[in-house]
């Protein structure tokens, strides 16, 4: 089994997606969740759409990102399909969107992120610089176009980390530095919270007016924005 993504809701609810791989060479994909505190856990098999990215959203609905892989596990012999989906708790399709090949925000990025706020669900997607955002019902609200990071232009968006937070705010971590996109004047704005540093592997979510970094190996800290 691999997991490829995990997110947890303020609540405690912990969501993972991945693949199983049998003897056989087959592959399935999945999706799944464990209430707060433990309990049963609930998994959900999506072949032959595997998830790369998962979030909680607002209503503790289950939102991923990710493709379908044709003969060969190659992308480009796929059919047809939606690379972001919206499930409720129990595994039942509400919506779906970002079709592929159709859409060129469907092919996949390695750094591509799906991320949870109060009340809607941001979908970072670096191969065609776009930022959405969805409301908890699946209606698309926001569609941004990013402007390139600082000397970035032929980096390829190598981010390591993408916060959403609580007041609608995007910050994201590249080369060690925070950057805040600055929607008014379509550009992003170097920020450096309180305690940050460059040992941090990077960002990697907001708590209330903070923003949680993590270090190397294991070191948690949350930096205040100033």
């Amino acid at each position: 089994m691999q997991i490829r993504d995990a997110a947890i809701s303020n609540a405690g609810t912990i969501a993972i997606a991945g693949v199983v791989f049998a003897d056989s060479g087959a592959v399935a994909g999945f999706w799944g969740w464990l209430p707060p505190g433990g309990g049963t856990a609930t998994i959900i098999r999506t072949s032959p759409f595997e998830a790369t990215n998962i979030a909680i959203g607002p209503d503790l609905d289950v939102w991923v990102l990710g493709w379908e892989l044709g003969p060969g596990r190659k992308l480009n012999t796929a059919a047809p399909h939606s690379t972001l989906r919206h499930y409720d708790r129990k595994g039942n399709l509400l919506d779906q969107h970002l079709q592929w090949p159709d859409s060129e925000c469907s092919h996949s990025h390695p750094t591509q992120q799906l991320v949870a706020a109060k009340n809607r669900v941001g979908v970072f997607l670096p191969s065609c610089r776009q930022w959405l955002e969805f409301a908890a019902n699946g209606e698309l609200m926001k569609t941004r176009r990013l402007p390139y990071l600082p000397s970035d232009s032929d980096h390829g968006w190598l981010t390591s980390g993408v916060v959403f937070t609580d007041n609608d705010d995007l910050y994201i971590n590249f080369r060690n530095a925070i950057f805040r996109l600055d929607t008014d004047d379509s550009q992003w704005v170097s920020v450096e919270p309180l305690g940050w540093h460059s040992a941090f592997v990077g960002i990697v979510g907001a708590d209330g007016s903070s923003l949680v970094g993590m270090g190397s190996p294991s070191e948690i800290s949350w930096m205040p924005l100033q």
